[in-house]
């Protein structure tokens, strides 16, 4: 809670019940890593960067999270709620039982998925998250 990991990287941790509120994790790197029931609340993690990670039963909410990278990672079990989401690139991730809710997105700069499918709406990120799922 209110703590400043700009710019830092992380190789394989695990991070069970961590509260990041009001924190700055911009332009932070995190290769095969593990995030359990973490709570991420008014915070800044615009430009991370996520390699063969896993996000399980984890809170996203009211975070700025535009122009993150999440490759080759496993999200599942998770809430994200009021979070930006301009830029965001999903490339080669597994998604499950996810649940969206009120999304800031951006015409100019969507969502990716795997690099192809561009999301400008909620409803197209879940249909390209359920497809992807399988």
């Amino acid at each position: 809670r209110n703590v400043n990991l700009g710019g830092s990287s992380f190789f394989n941790c695990v991070f069970s019940s961590v509260n990041f509120e009001n924190s700055y994790l911009r332009k932070c790197e995190f290769h095969q890593c593990r995030f359990q029931n973490c709570i991420f609340l008014d915070s800044e993690t615009t430009k991370a960067e996520f390699y063969d990670t896993s996000v399980e039963f984890c809170l996203f909410k009211n975070l700025k999270l535009g122009w993150s990278y999440f490759g080759n990672c496993i999200i599942s079990g998770s809430n994200f709620q009021l979070v930006e989401v301009d830029g965001l690139i999903f490339s080669d991730c597994q998604f499950q039982n996810l649940d969206f809710k009120d999304l800031k997105f951006s015409k100019a700069y969507p969502v990716k998925i795997n690099d192809c499918a561009n999301i400008i709406a909620v409803e197209e990120l879940k249909k390209q998250t359920k497809c992807t799922s399988d």
